[in-house]
């Protein structure tokens, strides 16, 4: 039976940055993937000409990007995003631009001007009682007022986690803003004296690669080697003297010091089961949310009100099917053939997740429906898709304490394994790769 120093269960984004840092390191890892192929739910596809991405959209240029890019060879072939950095909101049925300065802020209808004056209070707006866990909607109602949250971090919220802010905690969803308060009793002035503070090590513009995100994972992949074996499911997972015995459904077995369970939670629980089966059920229990990404390739003639920029987010109450659309080939070159523009429209989430049942079609004819309200969109789709996630990304929920503490008593009832799923550590790209550091160096000094 095979052994090695650690093996990682799951070949996603969080699984391959650990096993390449741990083989950086000089350990001895390998990675059982169930998939046929690496990177989870970083995917690009190319249709008719058209190149988008079927997860997650483009990367923000934070320092553990930058220095694992570099270290994989592909520092140089970084791109930034191009074009007006315009991002809108769709609200009353009109695309409204978000204000990203004071005097566009003094402009934008998205804020009504008594809610405007309402931040000449925020600085003496009381901190939340200690211990207190808070919704982002209720966090943001206290400090900013109504309008704030429908109209700008509502439709934020849809765009990162595709989720309810009534019903996600602030402390473990945005701990950036949670921070802010602990520590300067004020968004404004946390913000201030931040932006005095020392520049950014990192570019904060959005990045991807000539040939989509995919290139990322595939590039840890071949720095792995051998060491990655794909079409691998671990079937069992059991203690095994000091280490771990793994079986996967081909009949491999292997065994291991320490193992990492870099899957989602449902998966890590029915491999937990039977090392300590009351951590593992609550594990099952956190929330997803289904999201079904419809790409539209489309004739640029055939707008009758085209828009720059990014994309746009649906606010919250708007009659439309998306949770938001955007303008995928208008971000980064050669994503689109000649005169063509390049689509991708988000549909389901916690908001609508009966919607991700229907089947491609009415899909499809859905997303382009509330187009042709939106942007005017005449004519067919020269070319369209649709990806479906069941369970596309984890809710940081309140009492999402209760998780992160089951993770700690599963890790504590069996020294040596580790969980590294997204669910704890943040769900963007640059939150997973720092998480993959910090784990890496813990479990190297174990």
């Amino acid at each position: 039976m095979p052994e090695h120093d650690v093996v990682v269960v799951g070949a996603g984004i969080s699984g391959l940055a650990l096993a390449h840092r741990l083989k950086a390191l000089g350990r001895d890892v390998l990675v059982l993937e169930r998939a046929a192929r690496p990177g989870g739910v970083i995917r690009t596809a190319r249709e008719a000409g058209f190149q988008y991405e079927q997860g997650p959209s483009t990367l923000l240029g934070r320092p553990e990007l930058l220095a694992l890019a570099g270290e994989l060879g592909l520092g140089e072939r970084l791109i930034e995003a191009q074009g007006p950095a315009t991002r809108w909101v769709l609200k009353d049925g009109r695309l409204h631009p978000i204000p990203l300065s004071p005097p566009a802020f003094l402009k934008t209808r998205l804020i009504r001007p008594c809610a405007k004056l309402g931040l000449v209070r925020e600085p003496f707006v009381a901190r939340a009682p200690d211990g207190t866990e808070e919704s982002i909607a209720g966090f943001v109602r206290r400090r900013l007022g109504e309008d704030f949250l429908a109209n700008l971090v509502d439709p934020f919220v849809s765009g990162i986690f595709a989720g309810d802010p009534e019903r996600l905690s602030l402390r473990w969803a945005l701990p950036r803003m949670h921070a802010l308060e602990l520590e300067h009793g004020s968004l404004i002035r946390g913000a201030i004296k931040k932006k005095k503070g020392p520049a950014p090590v990192a570019s904060r513009h959005l990045l991807s690669f000539p040939a989509g995100l995919e290139e990322l994972p595939r590039a840890l992949a071949r720095g792995l080697g051998d060491r990655l074996r794909c079409a691998s499911a671990v079937r069992a997972l059991e203690r095994d003297g000091r280490g771990f015995r793994l079986d996967t459904g081909a009949g491999e077995r292997f065994r291991a010091r320490q193992v990492v369970l870099a899957v989602e939670a449902d998966a890590a629980a029915s491999l937990l089961d039977a090392i300590a089966a009351e951590q593992a059920k609550l594990l099952a229990a956190i929330p997803y949310v289904p999201l079904a990404v419809v790409f539209l390739g489309l004739r640029e003639s055939e707008l009758e009100r085209p828009f720059e920029g990014f994309g746009f987010l649906a606010a919250r109450g708007e009659p439309v099917s998306m949770l938001g659309c955007l303008r995928a080939s208008g971000l980064f070159p050669d994503r689109a053939p000649a005169g063509m523009l390049g689509l991708v429209a988000y549909v389901g989430g916690r908001r609508q997740p009966e919607l991700c049942a229907l089947d491609d079609k009415a899909l499809v004819e859905r997303v382009l429906a509330d187009l042709r309200r939106v942007l005017g969109v005449r004519g067919e789709p020269a070319a369209w898709a649709v990806t479906r996630w069941p369970r596309a990304i984890p809710q940081y929920e309140l009492g999402h304490g209760r998780f992160i503490e089951a993770v700690a008593a599963l890790e504590r009832a069996a020294p040596g394994l580790r969980i590294a799923g997204s669910y704890t550590g943040g769900v963007s790209i640059p939150d997973r790769l720092a998480f993959a550091d910090r784990l890496a160096r813990s479990i190297a000094q174990a």
